[in-house]
């Protein structure tokens, strides 16, 4: 499962671009570790 730290929630993989979107329209920063450890910070 992918892992949002911003939020500290598991998503499934077909609904983290929502969520991220969430958190562009909100203007924040989210930091996403993806299922095979790769973490990624979206400003």
């Amino acid at each position: 499962m992918i892992y949002c730290e911003t939020c500290k929630k598991t998503f499934h993989p077909l609904g983290i671009a929502r969520h991220r979107a969430m958190h562009r329209d909100k203007r924040e920063d989210c930091i996403i570790q993806y299922t095979r450890g790769e973490r990624y910070h979206y400003a």
